[in-house]
């Protein structure tokens, strides 16, 4: 496990996701651009949020440990929803989401996956 923060980390908010709320992009809270742009990717969303404020993240196991899913809504929940590939264009609802997030913020990933040349 990556036990330092970082950019290239990304988290998923299955036992919960800390953030100092006074350091977020203040456009977290626009709820007609998350349910515009992500409406189902709420782990993405917060993910470039989190860039786009200058927040590394650290990944850790927290108290909680394992999660534990539950059967009923592994079928039919965002997962399945999100990851299964379109057919036609090979894309999952996540990808659609993700590059939805990227056009609307004008995020160049590549910044963020370099880690801002060392300078953050």
């Amino acid at each position: 496990m990556e036990e330092t923060p970082s950019f290239q980390n990304f988290f998923t908010g299955n036992g919960g996701v800390l953030f100092p709320v006074w350091v977020l992009d203040k456009e977290i809270f626009r709820e007609d651009i998350f349910m515009r742009v992500a409406p189902t990717a709420d782990d993405a969303w917060l993910n470039f949020i989190a860039w786009k404020s200058r927040i590394k993240v650290i990944n850790t196991t927290g108290v909680l440990g394992h999660a534990i899913p539950i059967q009923e809504s592994s079928s039919v929940g965002l997962f399945k929803k999100n990851i299964i590939k379109d057919l036609n264009s090979g894309k999952c609802e996540n990808d659609i989401q993700i590059e939805g997030i990227i056009d609307f913020f004008g995020l160049d990933v590549h910044e963020y996956i370099d880690g801002y040349g060392g300078k953050m």
